[in-house]
């Protein structure tokens, strides 16, 4: 039995699919009897992390040095998030493993875990840090004058990407190709080979979207896009899931529009896929991953995605799905005629479900327990 704490301190708070991985994981080690903690001043994933009854602690440790402004404060937050860890370390066990997800405990914490030792991951004093990187590395990064301190770091740590794409963006950075571990995200695999809806001839499309409501998520557009196209298209209906910056300007399209329903925030992806026939995921900037693209796939639904960053790792083009140059706004209607055929959709269902099988919970926890227990 090991201590493993999930530390987070980002800029801003957030509720999307990193915070569920972490959530899932978390929940993954706790039924092995390891015991679980978060460490964090990210209020809605200390939310998530009481809803479910796991152990956790509200700290504030400075400011992300993410953004020009908090960079200001970076000599101040190193001193708090220093001060905080060192009381925090002196708590834990030789054995204990640090899940690191935002850049202040990177920078700060690493270190402070003792001399590393020859084999990955950063090792000191029996304690294991691993890097969790969820995103791609943006200009937070790329243009960072800490990204020096991050590289050095990166060369005695083990990191952990959620795809290739995003692996190979870490590697253009500097990072060390063998201090990189892909591990994709996992989903429930269901049982059943059909999908929760079942197309035939003459019924009209339920297109699911499921996404933060904000710029980059490209929801706001595409709606702008297929809004005019529905009355050509009088049995489409089109389900939202999601709330960000963009949610308002979206309710005044949805107003207009009585073939769009806009359904808030979505808590529990079992409830929202069932209503759907196909998700569309128009993804403006390149993606980590996608974890509702799993998600749909896993339960036999075709998705529509843009060609951008890790979909096109999860998608095949025609065969499990429709991947869209996003440059060609075209293809997406194009795409969803396609899918309206019986004969398609059914093979797209089919060939999904069984892609999806691959990105399985079960593999993605035994990547984990290898990568973290192995040899110790």
């Amino acid at each position: 039995m090991e201590d493993i704490y999930f530390f987070k301190f980002p800029l801003e708070d957030s509720l999307a699919g990193a915070e569920f991985h972490t959530l899932k994981l978390a929940k993954h080690f706790k039924s092995q009897g390891h015991r679980v903690s978060l460490v964090s001043s990210d209020k809605k994933l200390i939310g998530l992390f009481q809803a479910n009854g796991l152990d956790n602690k509200y700290l504030f440790a400075g400011w992300e040095p993410t953004a020009k402004w908090s960079l200001l404060f970076w000599p101040l937050t190193y001193i708090i998030a220093k001060i905080k860890f060192r009381r925090i370390l002196k708590t834990t066990s030789a054995g204990s493993v640090f899940f690191m997800q935002s850049l202040t405990e990177k920078l700060i914490l690493s270190p402070m875990l003792s001399t590393p030792s020859s084999s990955p991951p950063y090792q000191g004093g029996g304690r294991v840090g691993v890097w969790l990187e969820h995103k791609v590395p943006g200009r937070w990064l790329s243009k960072n004058p800490l990204l020096g301190e991050y590289l050095k770091l990166a060369k005695q740590v083990r990191m952990v990407t959620v795809s290739n794409y995003a692996k190979n963006e870490f590697m253009k950075l500097g990072v060390l190709e063998n201090k990189i571990n892909v591990i994709y995200p996992g989903i429930a695999i269901h049982s059943s080979s059909q999908p929760s809806f079942a197309l035939r001839k003459g019924d009209g499309l339920r297109i699911g979207i499921l996404s933060r409501l904000d710029p980059e998520k490209g929801v706001l557009n595409f709606l702008r896009l297929i809004a005019p196209r529905l009355p050509n298209h009088p049995n489409w209906r089109i389900l939202v899931g999601g709330s960000g910056k963009d949610e308002n300007k979206i309710k005044k399209i949805a107003a207009t529009n009585s073939q769009i329903k806009l359904l808030g925030f979505v808590n529990d992806p079992d409830d929202f896929f069932p209503q759907i026939s196909v998700l569309c995921y128009p993804s403006q900037t390149p993606e980590s991953f996608g974890v509702a693209v799993m998600e749909a796939m896993g339960r036999g639904i075709p998705v529509i995605a843009a060609r951008l960053g890790a979909l096109s790792e999860i998608i095949q083009h025609e065969k499990t799905g429709f991947s869209v140059n996003p440059a060609r706004q075209d293809e997406w209607l194009e795409s969803l005629e396609k899918i309206e055929n019986p004969e398609i959709y059914q093979k797209l269902s089919r060939d999904a479900r069984l892609a999806a099988e691959n990105f399985s919970n079960e593999k993605m926890f035994s990547a984990f327990d290898n990568l973290i227990f192995q040899n110790r």
